[in-house]
């Protein structure tokens, strides 16, 4: 596994929070029910096939280029169960991240931990609790 930091370094803050860094964000941390990262695949089935696989894996290959457009943004926010303004607010971005830490200091978890290691801890701990 390749250890690389959730939040980018750069000082610009456009440079830092990229549509490719926000949804990079979105795949690393929101887990299924057992842990996994989902796949591009498994995303455009969470649109309804509104933004196949294809096109996502498309904006992954521009990197810090890739711009999607307004609706897309909006389902994948959908996807990702995220406010659309995720993709475009510092705010929204802030929040969804204070919000993680908040849920895994609640259970417990050292809050200094990387955001996917978070996310996979609070997602494993509360899989068993929603199977019973």
């Amino acid at each position: 596994m390749i250890q690389a930091s959730d939040t980018p370094t750069s000082q610009s803050t456009a440079a830092r929070w990229t549509f490719y860094r926000r949804l990079g964000l979105l795949l690393r941390t929101r887990l299924t029910d057992e842990g996994t990262t989902l796949s591009l695949h498994d995303v455009a089935a969470r649109t309804n096939g509104r933004v196949s696989a294809e096109q996502l894996a498309a904006l992954l290959a521009h990197g810090s280029q890739a711009d999607a457009d307004p609706v897309t943004c909006v389902l994948l926010a959908q996807a990702f169960d995220v406010d659309p303004d995720f993709f475009i607010t510092d705010e929204a971005l802030n929040d969804y991240i204070r919000s993680m830490r908040e849920e895994a200091q609640a259970l417990g978890f050292e809050t200094a931990s990387s955001l996917q290691q978070l996310a996979y801890s609070v997602t494993t701990q509360r899989a068993p609790v929603l199977a019973r």
